[in-house]
């Protein structure tokens, strides 16, 4: 019988030596294995959402047409009628631009007027519908200097039937307009 109490495991041609080589493999597979997860999760979005900030919501683009559906089992469509309004200058020496748009869809009628008009001096620009002699003042326009907008979002139709627009220039808030600057249908 043999001593192995007498032999010699360790040394150039031992298994310390072959532990050793197996482990930086492993670890050098384990660092290559984890880049390329890496590249492809971040870099090439080829992973399922993982949190509320990869996704963005949008409005749908203004403008749409409505496409008829032949198969009656998709359902019905919604109208997604947008229309321009066309203004005129009615007031003389006077610098400016408007435009406005109006839709009513699912029940929600919005209204988007943008105007470049000369500085209000601490008065301000007013909003009206019109529909013959009926005026509603929608409200005033927001902004600064030069730059005024107005954005209208309400639950009923109700503005649907004033096909005029008008734009002018208050000096107080009153139920009547004062000045005219810009008419326009819609």
């Amino acid at each position: 019988m043999r001593d192995l109490a007498q032999q010699k495991f360790s040394g150039p041609y031992g298994v310390k030596k072959n532990n050793t080589v197996v482990l930086r493999l492993i670890i050098v597979l384990a660092v290559v294995l984890g880049i390329g997860f890496f590249v492809k999760s971040k870099f090439l979005n080829t992973g399922s959402v993982s949190g509320s900030a990869d996704v963005v919501l949008r409005e749908a683009p203004r403008g749409l047409t409505p496409v008829d559906i032949k198969d009656e089992g998709a359902g019905k469509g919604v109208d997604l009628k947008l229309e321009n309004a066309s203004f005129d200058l009615v007031k003389s020496g006077f610098n400016g631009k408007v435009t406005a748009t109006r839709s009513y869809t699912n029940g929600i009628y919005s209204l988007n007027v943008d105007a470049t008009l000369e500085n209000p001096q601490g008065h301000q620009y007013g909003v009206w519908a019109v529909n013959g002699d009926d005026v509603v003042l929608v409200d005033y326009m927001g902004g600064n200097k030069t730059n005024f907008s107005l954005r209208v979002r309400k639950d009923d139709d109700k503005l649907m039937k004033y096909d005029g627009i008008w734009i002018t220039f208050e000096r107080s808030k009153e139920d009547r307009p004062e000045e005219h600057i810009f008419e326009g249908t819609f």
